[in-house]
Order: structure tokens, then sequence, then C-alpha cells
């Protein structure tokens, strides 16, 4: 409710004009509902598994659509075959001078909860990151590391080898113990090695 002002009181900016209502002719309110209605039946069949026949069926729309405006999930963590690698990657940079230095994502098991949440990011990018699929990223992320990891102008980094480390993780003891890791060994495979220039960094 707008109080009408007295003379002399400064504005607040209070409009004493009534309110007008835009309203909406019948084929666009029809419009807009259609396009809610599509999403949300694209949203379900997105959510379908990967086997289902009415997903197969209709996919080259769906997905192209929910690819399209960035609303795409992968549901692969929970079923039906959940991933049994514990991986992260890591880089050895090289500099100028020769010695050689070594570089980690960060490791949510190294970190204390806040920090885990606040990096969780880093977590999310090497699960992909380390795909063949996803090589083309690698250029640039070598150089990214290079950036991060170039304290002296005078002797910058001059390569950086990307490599992926994992060990796969056996389905739970009978017991139900999962408080600590099952024995394991580490297996290492160094996965892009690029030349880094000054323009580079």
């Amino acid at each position: 409710m707008n109080a009408a002002r007295t003379a002399g009181e400064p504005s607040l900016g209070w409009s004493e004009e009534p309110r007008r209502v835009r309203r909406y002719g019948t084929g666009r309110r029809l419009f807009v509902s259609g396009l809610i209605a599509f999403h949300i039946v694209a949203t379900v069949l997105w959510l379908l598994p990967a086997a289902s026949a009415l997903r197969r069926d209709v996919h080259v729309v769906t997905d192209k659509y929910i690819a399209g405006v960035g609303l795409w999930q992968a549901w692969g963590m929970f079923a039906p075959e959940p991933s049994d690698l514990n991986i992260y990657i890591h880089a050895r940079i090289t500099y100028a001078d020769g010695s050689e230095r070594e570089w980690s994502f960060p490791r949510m098991n190294q970190l204390d909860l806040f920090t885990r949440y606040r990096e969780e990011r880093y977590r999310k990018y090497e699960e992909y990151a380390h795909l063949d699929s996803y090589g083309l990223v690698w250029p640039d992320l070598a150089r990214w590391v290079a950036r991060r990891n170039n304290p002296d102008p005078h002797n910058p980094p001059v390569r950086v080898r990307l490599i992926r480390s994992w060990w796969v993780v056996p389905p739970p003891p009978a017991s139900g113990d999962i408080s600590h890791d099952p024995p394991h060994e580490w297996s290492h495979f160094e996965f892009f090695s690029q030349r880094i220039a000054a323009a580079d960094l």
C-alpha cells in the first residue's frame, strides 16, 4: 500500500500511480506451459536407465536439449556399476635448470571437512579429465599446472607431465568395517606430456 506524501516530504522512490498488470495472450501462455511440460518430460526421460527402450526411442531429441541447456547428469556413480577406482591426477614439473617438482590436485581424504567442501570441484574435474575421451583438455590443463607452479621467473617450468594414479577398490568386507582402506598397491601411468613455452606462463 502506498501512503500519500505530505508537502515537502522527501520521495522514497514510491510510485503513487496504480500498478499496471501485464497480461499475456493465450498463445504465449500455451507456449510457456508447453515449454515447461517438455522440460519436465525431457528430464524424466534423461533419468531413465540407458538401456530403457523408451529413452532409446526419443534420446535424439531429449539428449540434445538436456546437453544444450547444461542440465545433463550422469548417474553412473550410483548404478548399475559404480566406479571402483580410487584415482587422482598429479604432475611432474621440469624447470629450466633441470630440477623437478611433484604437484597434485587436492586430495579429499587429506583435507579437513571445510576445505574438502571448498575444493570438491577439483575432484569432480579429475573424474573426467583423466579419461582419454577428454584428451582435448590436457594441453590447457598442463599449462594451467605450469602457471600455478612458476614461483621463480628466472627458472620457469619447461615441461609438465600429467600422471594418473589409482588402485581398485574391492567390495566391502563381510564384517562391514570400512573405517580404513584395505591393503592396496598404487598403479601409475603418465598419460600426457606438454612442453611449456614462455607464452604459456
